[in-house]
Parts: structure tokens; C-alpha cells; sequence
């Protein structure tokens, strides 16, 4: 689920399903260890500088919902943009 009505998108990335590898996650402590360090990664590459940074991480019914701003003026934000045009900004 993307959502990109306002200026800032937003999506769902975790949720309490079943994993690949059959692993469960428990979104409410997944949540305070994400906020610990809330950056936005183009294509969950750790190896690179962050895209955006998290500006709101909400736990609901449906999973983890992520609400992010990009980063200005950055060429790497840019390239994901490209890939993923939702608002920048």
C-alpha cells in the first residue's frame, strides 16, 4: 500500500505476517527500534547514504505504516525518485 495525496508519501513496510523464513515480527518493538534511527534506504541498500528520513511511523491493524520525506537536493533521492515518483518534498 503507497499513498501519495499530500506531500509526503507514505506506505507500509512490515507487517505481524509470516516472513519468508516463517519469522513473525512484533511491530510495536520493530517500531521503537526503527525510530531509533529512521532513515529512508533506496532498494534496503545499507551500504549507501540514506533517501529520505521518516517523519512518521504508525502502528495499526494493517501493519507498520511509514510517512517520509525525501531528501533535497541529493542525486541518490533523485534516482529513487525516478524509480518511485512519489512526492518529493
Amino acid at each position: 500500500m503507497v499513498r501519495a495525496s499530500g506531500a509526503q508519501p507514505s506506505i507500509c513496510i512490515s507487517t505481524d505476517t509470516d516472513d519468508r523464513g516463517g519469522n513473525v515480527l512484533d511491530l510495536r518493538s520493530a517500531a521503537v527500534n526503527y525510530q531509533r534511527h529512521p532513515v529512508v534506504l533506496a532498494f534496503h541498500s545499507d551500504e549507501d547514504s540514506p533517501v529520505g528520513v521518516t517523519t512518521s511511523l504508525d502502528v495499526t491493524t494493517n501493519g507498520e505504516i511509514a510517512t517520509w520525506k525525501w531528501l533535497e537536493e541529493d542525486d541518490r533521492a533523485a534516482g529513487a525518485f525516478r524509480v518511485f515518483p512519489w512526492p518529493m518534498g
